[in-house]
């Protein structure tokens, strides 16, 4: 009878360890940019109260000044451009020159309507906005400004109107303007505008000035925390016994 075989033994299987997953660590959130916001709002709702020189004055206006037909180049009589409007662009009222019709020929000298001081000393990234409505003959002629200043003395002029031949300012609408006043103006403790209507020439009469909406506009710094008060107890005297 032949042998029985013996059976081999199987193999023992190793088992091959599954590495675990490399998990990157987490990114550090960045800090959230700040967006400009309105630092100041003046929507003429009210009168801010604002200085004015000669025919700059705050209401309604009167739709009057311009001789649009049969067009604002051509004029009619001495008047030139488009009327002004007959109310503001968000509400009835504006600060404008001449509310009832245009400037003058033969102004003698700029005259100004000039904001009170504002504080921007939280603020960066700052723009002037307003809504504009100006019609002026080209600076060859007659003259339109608008400036700034940090102590009512020394103005750095932010616009002027053109002075090229044939470039007058016709505006028949509300205009969003805006002007950068970071370079020099951010963390301004007293910023001053003003807007300035001539000096004109002896010919040709526009409407003028018409402004609604002004605003500036910026990145606010936080607003600092309150500082705690510590209060220390002042301590109690304890009295002396009275012997018997």
């Amino acid at each position: 009878t032949p042998p029985t075989p013996t059976p081999s033994a199987s193999p023992t299987a190793t088992a091959t360890p599954t590495p675990s997953p490399t998990v990157p660590p987490s990114p550090t959130p960045s800090p959230t940019a700040k967006l400009p916001e309105a630092v100041y709002v003046f929507d003429f709702q009210t009168d801010p109260g604002w200085s004015t020189e000669s025919d700059w004055a705050f209401g309604v206006p009167l739709g009057q000044g311009g001789c649009p037909a049969p067009t604002p180049e051509e004029g009619c009589g001495d008047s030139y451009g488009n009327p002004a409007p007959s109310s503001g662009c968000t509400g009835e009222n504006v600060y404008g020159y001449n509310l009832a019709g245009d400037y003058p020929d033969n102004l003698p000298a700029t005259y100004y309507l000039t904001t009170a001081p504002l504080d921007l000393s939280r603020a960066q990234g700052t723009y002037l906005r307003f809504r504009r409505w100006l019609n002026v003959e080209q600076a060859a002629n007659d003259h339109a400004y608008v400036q700034a200043s940090t102590d009512g003395t020394t103005w750095t002029v932010l616009w002027a109107n053109p002075a090229g031949p044939g470039e007058a300012v016709l505006d028949a609408a509300w205009n969003d303007l805006s002007y950068n006043l970071a370079p020099i103006y951010d963390r301004a403790s007293a910023l001053r505008l003003r807007w300035g209507m001539g000096r004109t020439d002896n010919i040709r009469r526009y409407s003028g000035w018409n402004l609604d909406d002004v605003e500036i506009w910026g990145i606010l710094d936080p607003s600092p925390s309150p500082t705690p008060r510590v209060i220390t107890p002042t301590p109690t005297a304890t009295p002396t016994p009275t012997p018997l």
